[in-house]
């Protein structure tokens, strides 16, 4: 069974995408709002807008295709709001500054866009890539310098400035509870999107949100009498991959959810956001979806091994796994006595998984890596730049984008990622979900997306980095004051000996040389026990 469906991709090109909508009017108005507000209404939105990347908020043909999304502008905009702060802008200087922190990102994204700059003209009419704007089917192209190497330079800029913007503002206080919220909202959207998008889908109420210019969107279409669910993203792999990244999100970081009722919610919205991923039958989304089990069992294992702190967590790490058991059990006994279950599932596993190399979106999307990957090669390791082929895969987008230099870079920055260590027991359970959602990605990542990783990784980043840091400041600070104490000892001792250079360093202590300092600690440092 083929997942073509009879139909070709075609180019979407809406009536909408002409002038502004409605929707693209409404929604520059919250984010104003939000920007110019007091309050948290941006953050909160920033990853329920993620369920509109089918909206363009400019119409794209009036700006040479260039699509402006609302995630990306709440992105600004949150940057903008946190390097307001004071301290902001010498804090985020360091983080940058620091390749232990987002050093080697920042890094990663002067090679690329240097790699956009040369690569285009100096093998222009050399390598044959393919277009970032196909207007068809195994299309390719020789590389020349287009707007699209501007066009996807900013988009991963905005992705690695988002990693900036979460590193800042998880040093804020309640940071985590909010953030959670955020996640929680952003996944309620997601599903109210696929929903309105089931009940809408013939009716064409929706048109206005999907004016996005985008090369290779699929028409509404039936599997096996099931209909594909989109959202409001261009494609079903879109709208299955927001599902399943909320999901694993949400999955992960339960454990900072205390309240009940809040815990309650978030089971119900994960469990709604990977119905909704099924029934886009993206085979990125059930591949991703394994990959998920997988991690979750790993997390299981992290949460048994690991002590619990009070009784309240370990009795809801049990209410846990016997709800696991539970669902293992009825799942069970479905597939094994209904009727017919067992058979269509399978059929559909089949279909989107197993067989999917005998589909024209196996062979396009092979297609498109193979002529990039040579587009590397004959770029002799430099890469054609960022926007200058296009990928279905973000290892092939990543050597064939920035080259191997930029890939390595990337590659070192991930490592340094996986081995940062939470210095408390507060933040230790929040940077392993984080980790362990990342560690799901690299198995979709093998057959999805390119150089950009997007805003919505790019915040896993961010919180990773800015909760270490915090972390690492605060460990600082307090060796900072414990040094503080013990000079303050050390002054206490020498000015029952010589109250004259007691003096000195309490008057005078830029006076007061680096040796003297030493000299004065090994004479007056008191014996165990005293001051």
């Amino acid at each position: 069974m083929s997942l073509d469906h009879g139909k070709a991709k075609r180019p979407f090109r809406s009536s909408e995408t002409e002038a502004m909508g409605y929707p693209s009017i409404v929604m520059l108005i919250i984010l104003l709002i939000g920007f110019i507000s007091r309050g948290r209404l941006l953050f909160y939105l920033f990853f329920a807008l993620s369920a509109f990347s089918s909206l363009s908020l400019l119409p794209p043909d009036h700006f040479g295709g260039f699509n402006v999304q609302s995630q990306t502008l709440a992105a600004l905009g949150l940057f903008a709001k946190a390097i307001q702060r004071p301290g902001a802008v010498r804090h985020a200087i360091r983080l940058i500054d620091d390749m232990n922190r987002l050093g080697l990102l920042f890094f990663f994204l002067v090679v690329s866009i240097l790699v956009s700059v040369i690569s285009p003209n100096l093998f222009a009419s050399t390598i044959t890539i393919v277009p970032v704007r196909l207007e068809g089917e195994f299309q390719t192209a020789l590389l020349s310098p287009t707007g699209t190497n501007l066009s996807q330079c900013v988009y991963l800029a905005v992705s690695i400035l988002t990693a900036l913007t979460f590193a800042l503002l998880a040093t804020r206080p309640n940071f985590i509870n909010n953030f959670v919220a955020s996640l929680l909202f952003g996944g309620i959207v997601v599903v109210v999107s696929g929903i309105a998008d089931m009940i809408f889908a013939d009716s064409g109420a929706l048109a206005p949100f999907r004016n996005v210019s985008f090369p290779a969107l699929e028409s509404a279409i039936e599997f096996g009498g099931t209909r594909r669910v989109i959202g409001l993203t261009p494609e079903a792999s879109a709208y299955g991959w927001i599902c399943v990244y909320m999901a694993a999100m949400l999955l992960f970081l339960r454990p900072a959810v205390t309240r009940s009722s809040v815990r309650l919610a978030t089971v119900v919205v994960i469990s709604a956001l990977i119905v909704m991923a099924l029934l886009s039958t993206s085979s990125t989304a059930y591949l991703w979806l394994g990959s998920l089990a997988a991690c979750y069992m790993i997390d299981l294992a992290i949460r048994g091994l690991r002590p619990t702190p009070n009784r309240t967590q370990s009795a809801a790490f049990g209410g846990e796994l016997f709800a696991l058991a539970i669902l293992i059990i009825i799942g069970a006994t479905v597939l094994a006595f209904g009727d017919g279950v067992y058979d269509r599932a399978y059929e559909m596993l089949d279909a989107i998984i197993f067989k999917k190399n005998a589909t024209g979106s196996f062979y396009e999307r092979s297609f498109w890596n193979s002529t990039s990957f040579a587009a590397f090669i004959s770029s002799w390791g430099l890469g054609v730049g960022v926007g200058g082929t296009r990928t279905s895969s973000t290892y092939i987008g990543l050597l064939s984008s920035a080259g191997v230099v930029g890939a390595i870079l990337f590659g070192l920055f991930m490592i340094q990622i996986f081995m940062t260590k939470a210095r408390d027991a507060t933040t230790s359970s929040i940077i392993t979900g984080l980790k362990l959602t990342l560690l799901s990605l690299f198995l979709p990542w093998a057959t999805t997306g390119g150089v950009d990783f997007g805003p919505n990784v790019g915040a896993i980043f961010g919180v990773i980095i800015g909760l270490t840091a915090t972390n690492g400041a605060r460990a600082r600070q307090g060796s900072g004051q414990a040094k503080s104490v013990r000079m303050t000892r050390l002054i206490y001792a020498s000015a029952q000996r010589s109250s004259g250079d007691c003096r000195a360093v309490v008057l005078a202590p830029e006076r007061t040389s680096d040796l003297q300092r030493k000299a004065w600690e090994k004479e007056f440092t008191p014996p165990e026990g005293a001051g």
